[in-house]
């Protein structure tokens, strides 16, 4: 099926492991708001003052600090599945992260794009309407940092 090859994808580190290829620092807001963005200057920039820095602050770790923190994400079966016009896909995130969750007919072509921006940790849920679609199975794939989770429904009518 069409839609594996294009839910996954591989996993680089292009951006770290290559830093002379990268130009400039783009900070993102609330993504539902306008004007959350800012531009930062790049290192190339002639005027060194303008140049981006990082910096960072660490504290010695206490007991608590120490452990582990899980990266993984809860995908949950839709429901109602079957369906008939809408369904709910609900998903955990245990870290904040940019995430996309797209929905692809039996084909693999895309049909929509439920969510693409920024989540913070938690329970989310996003709502697929079919009303204007034809019955048939359904595959979404929520996709983050780290992980690619497929999930399949099957839209009635």
């Amino acid at each position: 099926m069409a839609v594996w090859a294009s839910c996954t994808r591989p996993r680089t580190r292009n951006w770290i492991d290559t830093p002379a290829e990268n130009f400039g620092w783009l900070l993102l807001g609330d993504e539902t708001v306008n004007t959350t963005a800012k531009r930062f200057a790049s290192r190339e920039n002639g005027d060194q003052s303008a140049r981006p820095q990082a910096q960072i602050y660490f504290s010695v770790a206490t007991d608590i600090e120490t452990e582990a923190i899980p990266t993984s994400v809860h995908l949950q079966p839709t429901y109602p599945n079957p369906f008939q016009q809408t369904t709910t896909i609900e998903y955990r995130l245990d870290t904040p992260q940019a995430i996309s969750l797209k929905v692809y007919d039996s084909l693999g072509r895309e049909i929509t794009t439920l969510v693409a921006s920024w989540k913070a940790a938690g329970a989310h849920k996003a709502i697929f309407d079919a009303s204007n679609l034809p019955a048939g199975v359904y595959v979404f794939c929520l996709t983050g940092d780290d992980f690619d989770q497929i999930g399949k429904m099957i839209a009635l009518k």
